[in-house]
């Protein structure tokens, strides 16, 4: 699944269908080779350059010699989970007689949902269980569209594959103390996957905010350098508050996706004897193709690869100003560039973003930067193209959010929304240049 965006991540269509029927899940295939999905599961979007070394499956890294018994006790199915969450061949899913989806546990705890969860270190299972309890309690029923949680090093941020029904979670996304934080370090480094190529002559900026304080950093290590979103700011939360809210925007993306292959509407009507990949040739994707009423730009599509997929810009990309891209993306109804890979990623970001807002109050940052000198950090070395905050709030884009919210059953008449005054990107650090 935007960095945690970009997190985002995970996974991806085309423009909403307006007054046509939402086509059924069997048309699965024809999306998946616009998207270059293996046969085997869903391919990470963010591992398509060919210089890069290449994984055949989001969980080719991740083996069943990881995960100790002892430290996963608490999971009663935690041999279950393991052999269905780290399935290669789809046509081998288990069915939902052998694991099924956590809406067999209605209603949702946080216990409920800590026995699905594995992990490879006992410090990541009691840290997700910890910040889970941090989560709004609208959160804990978008869970039912899960079957299980795997917390492993080898995940890239955070990602929901729908061949197994489970979410795989990024440790450094959870670790608080510094021992963690180096353990994720150390593990990245050992598991990292290439070093990805310079952006190009543009950069999409996001970050997320509380009040005037940096969120959540969106990377903790160097590896994937060209992702990190420039933080211009040293005025950051403590780094449980930031685990909490970097934990709470993969769930909202994430589970929206869930929700979203596995719709809420659909969900109690499963043939037990079939398997998540399936039962999803059955149904139809009622919320991508209904729920969102505005399009991708083609330039703006393109930039989305070259930024997140590391593509080489188009011609017309490349011929474009900074300012007329910044421009167009600013004045496009869609919330986010990641959005412009597919609409299934134009709904998850904007529910995230909007989640992110309506429960915790966080202010969300995007502009285009243009680095003066590549080198170094800092204020004068960087200009903002097109600013904005809180996108989420303008009107076209408030209203998709708010109908892909009430079509996973959130209630969406308790909130309402303190627009953010200012735009800070280096607002807070002009003296320290």
């Amino acid at each position: 699944m935007h960095p945690v965006i970009i997190l985002t991540f995970c996974l991806f269509f085309l423009s909403a269908c307006g007054s046509e029927a939402p086509p059924h899940a069997e048309e699965i295939s024809t999306y998946t080779n616009d998207l270059d999905i293996s046969d085997s599961d869903f391919k990470d979007l963010k591992e398509t350059n060919k210089d890069c070394i290449k994984r055949t499956s989001l969980i080719q890294n991740i083996h069943h010699s990881d995960f100790n018994a002892a430290i996963n006790s608490h999971a009663p199915l935690f041999n279950t989970l393991l052999t269905c969450g780290l399935i290669l061949d789809k046509t081998r899913s288990c069915d939902f007689n052998t694991l099924d989806f956590l809406v067999e546990s209605q209603p949702l705890t946080t216990n409920k949902i800590q026995q699905r969860v594995i992990a490879t270190k006992p410090w990541m299972l009691h840290n997700f269980e910890s910040l889970l309890k941090k989560m709004p309690s609208d959160l804990l029923p978008l869970f039912r569209s899960i079957t299980a949680i795997i917390i492993h090093p080898a995940v890239d941020f955070a990602y929901f594959s729908p061949v197994t029904g489970a979410l795989y979670i990024d440790p450094s996304r959870i670790a608080i103390q510094t021992r963690e934080i180096e353990d994720t370090q150390a593990s990245n480094e050992q598991l990292n996957f290439c070093t990805k190529p310079a952006v190009g002559s543009f950069h999409y900026y996001s970050r997320y905010l509380l009040g005037s304080q940096t969120a959540f950093s969106e990377q903790q290590t160097s590896s994937d350098a060209w992702r990190i979103v420039p933080d211009y700011s040293n005025n950051k939360l403590p780094q449980d508050d930031q685990a909490a809210y970097a934990l709470a925007s993969i769930l909202f993306h994430e589970l929206a996706h869930a929700n979203d292959f596995f719709h809420p509407d659909n969900i109690q009507s499963r043939n037990r004897y079939s398997t998540p990949a399936e039962w999803l040739t059955q149904q139809d994707l009622a919320l991508t193709d209904t729920v969102l009423s505005h399009t991708p730009s083609t330039l703006l599509t393109a930039a989305a690869k070259t930024h997140f997929e590391r593509q080489a810009p188009t011609d017309f990309l490349a011929s474009m100003p900074i300012d007329a891209l910044a421009l167009a993306f600013h004045q496009h109804p869609m919330n986010d560039l990641y959005g412009h890979l597919s609409s299934l990623e134009a709904t998850a970001i904007l529910f995230e973003e909007w989640a992110m807002k309506a429960f915790f109050n966080l202010d969300r940052e995007v502009a285009w930067i243009t680095p003066k000198d590549a080198g170094e950090q800092g204020c004068q070395n960087v200009t903002f193209h097109h600013p904005d905050i809180n996108r989420v709030l303008a009107p076209e884009r408030l209203a998709n959010a708010l109908n892909i919210a009430r079509a996973i059953s959130i209630d969406t008449e308790a909130f309402t929304y303190t627009p953010a005054q200012q735009f800070y990107g280096c607002a807070l650090d002009q003296a320290h240049p």
